[in-house]
């Protein structure tokens, strides 16, 4: 990170927590992140990754945070709502063996199509696709896709309800 990114991350987070959203985007922009003019960020969500794209009437809540490598990607969908507390991981490490378990690192893709509810709290590790219509739960644990219009409660496939368009 260079020191231009440095100051527009911290000039970002010293803005209003919900407020000034126009301001926020044109700050994020600036970083590098494709915001949509309609999308509103909080002043405390995180972005260490490069690649983010946040579509129309989007909806990015307190303490977000997203991590990953340098050839991750998140891609938030039109008319989402993320909640506070919500967590990415887009990036991971491959199993190594017993000397140091956390291997080569390994970058992925977390994708939240269009309409989707991301309830505080919950943590979506990459890669994974969370369908479109989808609500994940708070404090639900996503490790992989979640079809359309589902409701995801759980870490089990089990704990996967649908939902009517």
């Amino acid at each position: 990170m260079n020191s231009r990114q440095v100051v527009l991350r911290t000039v970002t987070r010293l803005t209003p927590a919900t407020r000034w959203y126009p301001l926020r985007r044109a700050l994020l922009a600036a970083q590098g992140f494709d915001v949509h003019p309609t999308a509103q960020v909080t002043a405390s969500a995180c972005f260490l990754i490069r690649d983010v794209s946040i579509g129309a009437e989007s909806f990015v809540g307190h303490h977000f945070q997203v991590y990953g490598g340098s050839a991750s990607r998140l891609t938030i969908g039109e008319r989402c709502a993320v909640g506070p507390d919500v967590r990415v991981f887009a990036g991971t490490h491959e199993m190594a063996d017993s000397r140091c378990r956390a291997g080569a690192a390994r970058s992925t893709e977390v994708t939240v199509e269009d309409g989707c509810w991301i309830g505080g709290g919950a943590v979506l590790v990459g890669p994974c696709r969370i369908g479109a219509g989808s609500v994940v739960a708070a404090g639900a644990i996503v490790r992989a896709d979640v079809p359309p219009n589902s409701l995801y409660f759980g870490p089990r496939a089990t704990d996967l309800r649908p939902l009517r368009p």
